[in-house]
């Protein structure tokens, strides 16, 4: 009887688990698989929600072609969050 009583305050932790903590990673997923996959022309928005074009990529970083004056920014491929 005491080993279902230490047992008892778990019991709601576990429709936590499949309805907060697993669709977190199956997005955390989708979104590693995203920027590995980002080639040369795909128009992105950043974290921080700059919009621009994919001009050059290496292996951890990506410049990036924004605005009217063709500015370059160079960032990690962690800061692009969606493909427009």
């Amino acid at each position: 009887m005491n080993i279902a009583m230490m047992l008892l305050p778990i019991l709601p932790a576990i429709p936590i688990l499949f309805f907060k903590v697993l669709p977190d990673r199956k997005k955390k997923k989708e979104a590693i698989e995203m920027r590995k996959a980002l080639v040369v022309g795909d128009k992105v928005v950043t974290a921080g929600g700059v919009v621009g074009k994919i001009v050059q990529i290496t292996t951890d970083f990506l410049t990036l072609e924004t605005g009217e004056n063709n500015i370059r920014l160079e960032l990690t491929r962690t800061s692009v969050s969606a493909k427009v």
